[in-house]
């Protein structure tokens, strides 16, 4: 059973969905691939490199269907942006401090048997270049018990300067087969150390994805 989204963001994703597909392929020139590993409607994460703005609308959009989101909280009291939000009903996060009741919602998406989607790195670099990721994911990941789709993106960081020059920014989304994190049993002594190289090991998959150009620190 879907996570219990209100009637108002079910309404809104139904008909915005569309909508925003439609002007994304007509602003933009974009290719997605690995549609094929996409799972059925389930409880599974969506784990992508943080480049800029649309990375996340572009991955919600061409999924073949609406998952659950994390945004930064901050992006609610945006002016168009969040509006959007409100529209869609992401989970807020709050990138300064643990926030411990994001986590516990985005553990509830997955009991309920809903997709999220995540970007690991927490926020966008606005140039190519993965950045060190934060552990979140990982500890949901091992909460759950859930798969991973790692999703890699391209071309996002430049859809400004290609609008200004009147041309359409050539976007890619990349999606790679599902991973499952190794069975750990997580305990204050090896909390810390599972779940950085749990990360790194997330990381790496999406970086497999990617251009060598687009891995930063994930490139070795």
């Amino acid at each position: 059973m879907p996570y219990p989204q209100p009637a108002f963001n079910r309404i809104a994703r139904a008909l915005g969905v569309p909508v925003f597909k439609f002007l994304m392929m007509t602003l933009c020139q974009v290719k997605v691939m690995g549609l094929e590993n996409v799972p059925p409607y389930g409880p599974y994460f969506i784990a992508f490199n943080h480049v800029d703005t649309l990375d996340a609308p572009l991955v919600v959009l061409f999924w073949p269907y609406p998952p659950e989101g994390v945004t930064a909280a901050e992006n609610f009291s945006k002016l168009n942006v969040g509006l959007l939000m409100r529209l869609y009903g992401p989970i807020p996060l709050k990138r300064t401090a643990y926030d411990r009741e994001a986590l516990e919602k985005g553990l509830a998406v997955i009991k309920a048997g809903s997709p999220l989607i995540v970007a690991p790195e927490g926020t966008r670099r606005r140039q190519a270049g993965m950045q060190e990721a934060k552990p979140g994911l990982a500890f949901l990941a091992h909460k759950s018990g859930a798969s991973i789709i790692p999703v890699g993106l391209t071309g996002t960081e430049n859809w400004i300067p290609s609008w200004k020059r009147f041309r359409r920014p050539r976007l890619t989304m990349t999606i790679g087969k599902p991973l499952c994190l190794p069975e750990v049993t997580l305990t204050h002594e090896n909390r810390r150390g599972v779940l950085e190289e749990h990360t790194t090991l997330i990381m790496k998959r999406i970086a497999e994805l990617l251009p060598p150009e687009y891995r930063g620190v994930y490139g070795e």
